[in-house]
C-alpha cells in the first residue's frame, strides 16, 4: 500500500509540474467534475461514490480534498439523476469533458500536457482516476 501512495504523490507532484496556470487549473476542476460524474452515472448508476472514496482514503495523501471531491460529485451526480439526462448525451459530455477541453486549456494557456502518445496505460488511469483530486489540490497551490 505504501508504494501506491508513493505513486500517487509523485504522479501529483508531476501533475502540479503540468498544472502553473490558475486558468488552466480551474478549467480542469471544471471538467473533472463534469466527466467523473458522467462516469459515476454511465458505469455505476451513481453508486460508485462509497467505493471512489474509500480508494481515494487509502491511496490519496490529502483527506480533506478526497472528502471534497466525493462531496461534490454527490452532488452533481444527484442533480444528473434526478433529472434521467440520456446516457448518449453523458457518453459525448464525458469525452469532450476528459479528453478534449483540458487539452484546449493546456493549449490555449501554453502549458504542457502530462499525457502523450508514449504514456504508460496505469499512468492514462491514475491521471483520469485521480483528475478531480489532483485537480482540487492544485488551486489550492500557488
Amino acid at each position: 500500500m505504501l508504494r501506491l501512495q508513493k505513486y500517487i504523490q509523485n504522479e501529483l507532484n508531476e501533475f502540479i509540474l503540468y498544472h502553473k496556470n490558475y486558468t488552466n487549473r480551474i478549467i480542469h476542476v471544471l471538467t473533472g467534475i463534469v466527466y467523473m460524474t458522467c462516469l459515476n452515472i454511465l458505469i455505476y448508476k451513481g453508486k460508485f461514490l462509497i467505493v471512489y472514496f474509500i480508494i481515494l482514503f487509502l491511496t490519496f495523501p490529502y483527506i480533506i480534498i478526497s472528502i471534497i471531491s466525493v462531496f461534490i460529485l454527490f452532488c452533481t451526480s444527484y442533480i444528473l439523476l434526478k433529472y434521467k439526462i440520456n446516457p448518449y448525451i453523458l457518453l459525448i459530455v464525458f469525452t469532450i469533458c476528459c479528453f478534449i477541453v483540458p487539452e484546449i486549456s493546456h493549449y490555449l494557456t501554453n502549458e504542457k500536457t502530462i499525457i502523450n502518445i508514449n504514456t504508460s496505460p496505469i499512468k492514462i488511469i491514475t491521471n483520469i482516476f485521480y483528475f478531480l483530486p489532483f485537480s482540487i489540490f492544485s488551486i489550492t497551490k500557488k
